[in-house]
């Protein structure tokens, strides 16, 4: 959580919703995601400026679950952290760990 700001936004990047406003309330939901043995593999990042965008599969899931995400992240240059995240988040069904 320390990579984010206290006023973090993170939203949900195909409806646009907002997933969290602020650390405390994104916090619970990484509580629970982290539960279990996850391992996020990094594939590739972009950086432009400010912005970030990595591309990662993402194991250790509920069910022995693998997804696909994509995260674009802008940053607060001044502060060093994460101030809004956008999330694409696809359940991987082709049975292929990578």
């Amino acid at each position: 959580m320390e990579i984010f700001t206290d006023d973090i936004v993170a939203l949900d990047g195909i409806t646009g919703a907002v997933i969290a406003e602020g650390k405390e309330a994104l916090r619970p939901r990484y509580v629970e995601r982290f539960k279990g043995p996850v391992h996020c593999e990094l594939l590739g990042r972009l950086v432009l400026g400010a912005v970030v965008v990595d591309r990662e599969i993402i194991t250790g899931l509920p069910g022995d679950g693998v997804a696909d995400c994509m995260a674009t992240y802008v940053v607060d240059i001044e502060a060093g952290k994460i101030k809004k995240a956008t999330f694409v988040w696809s359940p991987r069904t082709d049975g292929v760990k990578l």
